[in-house]
């Protein structure tokens, strides 16, 4: 698509009056904001795979003016729209240099942003002339009903927190951090909803300054603290709600689908990552795909088919937790249960009995005291147990900045390389996800960990990312 064609779909979206009520007109402005969308996805792909070790986390600063369109305050106008339509062609135009890669990139994703924002208000205007709006939204995108739904949804959730409307119309937040509103809502009971919704002006300004995952996060920790009885409600829903699912696809594939509530999934993801490190830890069938995500896919998969027959190991599937004691930080020591998500006090008491329970302590100078051998020199070239206990104890997710794979999908990576004399000490291991790991022995990326676990990453580009010690947040 050139740019006479994009800006000619921008001119067909602003040519559609506010408070329409004619069906044609919102569907022919639903069909050119998707088309723009799509149109601006493509970009965004495309520049993010050139700018691939690249995270954008701040958008491109610039003049904006306000105007009032469709009873929103939309502060990307249609001329600013245009100008960054013609910046990013401009720069399209030129060689791809890193600076101008990032700018570009920040000018596309404030660009979906205002799709996004004008399809949900579209989908929300449609609603309100047609019985099956579904349908139509369906029709002009080229989605199920899904999809459908889920913007029928998102167009009601900004109509109860019109806060998240603006920032999304403004380009501060995307689709996803409304859905994790809409998500931190439905655990809620309605007057707990309320107070939630009360505060909406805070929660959009927070939600500019964090991604999604961590938005969502922070959103569960509120959750938490207006339920009156301590997410208890939340887990007997969870407990009635699990179900397991079993068919043969279309392929012939057999298939399962589940969901499980936390403490029954804690015990069966205790059990299923203990099969995994019997079976695999030193080892890759045959059979496994060449992707690294696919791959732990299908090593999961085969531990599960190994449990079911019969032949798991004797670690079985007891809890595991780790309390950190960081006293570099003031607060209550942190309890890691190997569960990203809020399990109720009484469903936790009667975890502990079963529990296998081992103290990380973090000295103010960086020393590390924990259970069993943290060193084991040129012993074996895998880290054992104890050792991955302490790096789960302290990093929750992959020590590369900005990565989000949580700790039971990553890799202990060796800074100096077994095979050049590297040994398997603490002070010589990271966690890393399959991505990254791939990354640093493939591409050349140069790693240096400081005593204190300070990371410098030098990248073949000349690029040096820094991340501080890695520390829990105390509770």
């Amino acid at each position: 698509m050139d740019r006479s064609e994009v800006i000619k779909l921008v001119e067909q979206v602003q040519a559609v009056p506010a408070g329409s009520v004619d069906r044609a007109e919102l569907m022919a402005g639903l069909a050119a904001v998707e088309q723009l969308a799509r149109w601006a996805e493509e970009c965004r792909n495309e520049l993010a795979r050139e700018l691939i070790d690249q995270v954008v986390t701040e958008l491109q600063a610039d003049k904006r003016t306000s105007v009032r369109y469709r009873g929103r305050v939309m502060v990307v106008d249609r001329a600013c729209v245009v100008g960054l339509v013609d910046q990013v062609f401009t720069l399209r135009a030129g060689p791809p240099a890193r600076e101008e890669l990032r700018v570009e990139l920040s000018m596309v994703e404030r660009i979906v942003r205002w799709a996004e924002a004008l399809r949900v208000e579209i989908a929300r205007e449609l609603a309100e002339v047609t019985s099956f709006p579904e349908a139509d939204i369906a029709e002009v995108t080229g989605s199920g009903v899904r999809d459908a739904t889920r913007t029928l949804e998102r167009a009601g959730l900004v109509e109860q927190a019109p806060a998240f409307g603006d920032a999304m119309a403004a380009g501060e937040v995307a689709v996803a951090h409304v859905d994790a509103l809409g998500r931190a809502l439905h655990k809620l009971e309605p007057g707990e909803q309320s107070k939630l919704l009360a505060a909406q002006e805070h929660w959009a300004g927070v939600a500019t300054r964090l991604t999604p995952a961590d938005f969502a996060k922070t959103l569960d920790h509120e959750v938490r603290r207006l339920q009156q009885d301590g997410g208890l409600g939340l887990f007997e829903r969870q407990q009635r709600n699990t179900y397991l699912r079993a068919g043969v696809r279309g392929d012939g594939m057999w298939f399962l689908n589940g969901a499980f509530d936390p403490k029954t999934g804690m015990l069966l993801s205790n059990r299923l990552t203990a099969e995994v490190e019997r079976l695999f830890t030193d080892k890759t069938p045959d059979t496994c795909p060449s992707d690294p995500f696919a791959r732990q896919e299908h090593l999961r998969a085969l531990a599960l088919a190994s449990l079911i027959q019969g032949q798991g190991g004797s670690r079985g599937g007891r809890p595991e937790w780790v309390i950190i004691e960081d006293r570099r930080r003031p607060g209550e020591p942190v309890i890691d249960t190997g569960m990203d998500t809020h399990i109720p006090d009484t469903a936790l008491a009667q975890l502990k009995a079963q529990a296998a329970v081992h103290h990380v302590v973090v000295e103010t100078n960086g020393t590390i005291t924990a259970p069993g051998q943290l060193d084991l020199g040129r012993q074996q070239r895998l880290a054992n147990r104890p050792q991955r206990r302490v790096l789960q104890a302290l990093y929750t997710r992959c020590a590369i900045p900005h990565c989000p794979v949580r700790t039971p999908h990553l890799k202990i990576h060796h800074i100096q390389p077994w095979e050049h004399n590297g040994s398997t000490d603490l002070a010589n291991l990271l966690p890393v996800c399959v991505g990254h790991h791939h990354k640093i022995h493939d591409d050349n990326w140069q790693l240096t960990l400081q005593p204190d676990r300070t990371l410098h990453i030098n990248l073949p580009d000349g690029t040096t990312m820094t991340t501080g010690p890695p520390a829990r947040a105390p509770t």
